[in-house]
């Protein structure tokens, strides 16, 4: 029998229709522009050169409450092997399914899932989605944030999604197009990112 996947996509709709009524700002303390400036410096970088690839790090944990602790070169050379690659050919199928034959990968950065997704994400952000607490929030999957099948799942709900019914998207993600901001990866997980921050707030009303 198959198991069961941990990743329900309905709650990415869930995320869409919240965000289409509530209309929420999606770039609060210069989110989207903080964004921007990492998308540039990633096209820079020489991530085939550990201190790069290090330097690129720092950057994404600059974006995050915590900070990057750990930097261990046996753990990075995998990762850093999978970007060579996947910069000579970033088709997507072909990366995830590497990517799910390397799932230690996943924990390159930092030991973690969260901070490996955003590294990624800035390498190719047509192909992976951001993946943080808030997310896993959205999914009741707290508890798993620092799975990489989890995170792998995820990123097949975001591209089924994609793939599927034409999506209606909020204002605020309407109007960063018109800019030329974001992938549609990126704006479907902002999307989720605001729902998920939104549920953490209510949680948090309703423990006081």
């Amino acid at each position: 029998m198959k198991a069961r996947r941990a990743i329900d996509i309905r709650r990415i709709d869930d995320a869409l229709n919240w965000a289409r009524q509530s209309d929420p700002s999606l770039d609060e303390n210069d989110y989207i522009g903080g964004y921007q400036a990492l998308l540039s410096l990633f096209t820079k970088l020489d991530l085939s050169n550990s201190l790069d690839a290090r330097a690129g790090a720092y950057a994404v944990y600059g974006w995050m409450p915590t900070i990057l602790k750990q930097w261990k070169e046996p753990n990075i050379l995998p990762l850093l092997e999978f970007v060579r690659e996947l910069k000579e050919n970033k088709e997507r199928q072909r990366a995830l399914t590497a990517l799910s034959e390397h799932k230690r990968i996943l924990l390159s950065v930092n030991g973690s899932t969260v901070g490996t997704s955003k590294f990624l994400h800035f390498v190719a952000p047509d192909i992976f989605p951001i993946w943080d607490s808030r997310i896993a929030l959205v999914f009741d999957l707290s508890h798993r944030v620092n799975d990489p099948d989890i995170y792998l799942q995820y990123c097949e709900a975001i591209h089924s999604r994609l793939e599927g019914e034409k999506i209606d998207w909020p204002n605020a993600i309407q109007k960063a197009w018109s800019e030329g901001k974001a992938s549609q990866v990126r704006n479907l997980e902002l999307c989720l990112f605001a729902y998920g921050k939104n549920k953490a707030k209510e949680r948090k009303q309703g423990e006081d």
